[in-house]
């Protein structure tokens, strides 16, 4: 017997992909992301760094569609979003250059 959620995923999956999306977006944007999601003291400081970094123009953000387009040159055209998930700069504090994406100036 499948579960409720289980069913909901099925039938949704059978939707359009504008149904999906649509669908995908109403949840995301009714999840309570503290509830689900903590950031250490030390990554708030990281964060906190970066952003100083930003706002003073000490370091210069790169667009993710070229830096995907970087790596799509070098390690071939299926690597880039492998890369950017595992790679040690999306991982490491303090490392340069790299970007949430989240602060437009």
């Amino acid at each position: 017997m499948q579960t409720k959620a289980q069913q909901i995923i099925d039938d949704a999956l059978r939707l359009d992909s504008h149904a999906r999306a649509t669908i995908a977006q109403t949840l995301l944007e009714r999840i309570d992301i503290k509830a689900h999601f903590e950031v250490s003291q030390k990554w708030r400081q990281e964060l906190a760094r970066r952003c100083a970094q930003i706002d003073a123009g000490d370091v210069a953000l790169i667009p993710g569609d070229l830096v995907l387009a970087g790596l799509r040159a070098k390690y071939g055209p299926q690597s880039a979003p492998t890369a950017v998930r595992s790679s040690a700069a999306a991982q490491a504090p303090g490392v340069q250059g790299f970007s949430l994406g989240a602060r437009q100036g």
